[in-house]
């Protein structure tokens, strides 16, 4: 009788906690990584700067990261959660503790502490599509993602519009941003985030941020335009208020070859971070496991003309682990001066 009841209470126990479905994943990525960066004034040259790093705390092909995801079915709805937090693989092997230098691991200029979350979101979905609620990526940064050749690697040297190393076009996060993304119908899906008073990266407060994207795929071409209006209203000032845009293009011209293209511009209401760019790239598949990508583009700005170009090897071991070697090289030509910059990355990356 004991036996039976017993059997009963683990059988009623087993739906429960597989209804659950809750995952734990992220990114182990390590290896070494170095920077340089030169000045020229007239007949004068000055070397600023020359890091280097092993380990790389950060991640170089991609960051590093720890998460939990879990999704759970509701009759015709589907709840889920997503929390996934920054980590220090490659130094101390510690969670962050906020925003930080990518090449240092060091924190940034301006975190606001705490735990280094990357996104933190719950959400529902349905016939009506996807709300997601919390801290998460921006509709204009999640276009620029789409359309970069290096696929969001921390290697910013070289890149003109996706993370650009001289001005940032997107804002990546928002913390308190509630976004909704349509089912897709004729190719066509859109994206539409609202934050209201929250706080930002730059730790001012009471930021409010409207953004969006349209996107139409038909085939192997790819056509996506994002935006992201923020608005400061924590002081009189006005020069964090911001106007992104990202527009850009993909076209997988063969098995092999991907081309992809896209132009950003961000205009700032003091008017001393203007700037606007284009970037073009490609990636190519040398063998069935081995991926060459590369980009190339020019922006203009305030502070100068702006060049550069990135490039990449990537040798798939198996689907999770990859080898990785990357370099880049950019040049800022201002009125009096040329600052000239060369970062290079290579390690392993694995996926869990």
């Amino acid at each position: 009788m004991k036996k039976s009841l017993l059997a009963i209470a683990i059988a009623a126990a087993v739906p429960a906690v597989a209804s659950a479905q809750v995952t734990v994943f992220g990114v182990m990525d390590a290896g070494y990584r170095g920077t340089t960066e030169e000045t020229t004034t007239g007949t004068s040259r000055t070397e600023v700067s020359r890091n280097s790093t092993g380990g790389n705390a950060a991640g170089s092909m991609s960051s590093n990261r720890l998460g939990f995801r879990g999704t759970e079915k509701i009759g015709n709805l589907t709840a889920g959660f997503f929390y996934e937090l920054g980590m220090d693989a490659g130094d101390t092997g510690n969670l962050q503790t906020g925003p930080v230098n990518q090449l240092t691991g060091a924190p940034a200029v301006g975190n606001l502490g705490g735990a280094g979350v990357r996104r933190s979101v719950v959400s529902l979905a349905g016939g009506f599509g996807t709300v997601e609620i919390g801290r998460d990526y921006t509709p204009v940064f999640l276009t620029a993602l789409a359309f970069d050749a290096a696929m969001a690697s921390n290697l910013q040297v070289g890149k003109t519009v996706y993370l650009n190393g001289g001005t940032t076009i997107t804002t990546v996060r928002n913390s308190g941003q509630a976004m909704w993304t349509s089912p897709t119908m004729g190719g066509i899906t859109a994206r539409v985030a609202i934050t209201n008073k929250t706080n930002d990266p730059g730790a001012t407060n009471d930021v409010e941020s409207t953004g969006g994207s349209l996107r139409y795929a038909a085939g192997p071409l790819v056509i996506q335009a994002g935006f992201n209006n923020q608005k400061d209203n924590s002081s009189a000032t006005v020069a964090r208020d911001r106007d992104e845009t990202v527009i850009g293009a993909s076209y997988v011209a063969s098995k092999q070859l991907t081309l992809l293209g896209m132009w950003g511009e961000v205009k700032q209401k003091n008017a001393t971070a203007d700037y606007s760019a284009y970037q073009l790239g490609a990636r190519y598949m040398v063998a069935a496991n081995t991926m060459f990508h590369g980009s190339f583009g020019k922006g203009d700005g305030h502070n100068g003309d702006f060049s550069g170009y990135n490039i990449g090897l990537r040798q798939m071991l198996s689907k999770r682990t990859t080898l990785y070697a990357m370099y880049g090289a950019d040049e800022l030509k201002g009125a009096t001066s040329k600052r000239e910059r060369t970062e290079f990355a290579f390690g392993i990356n694995h996926s869990f």
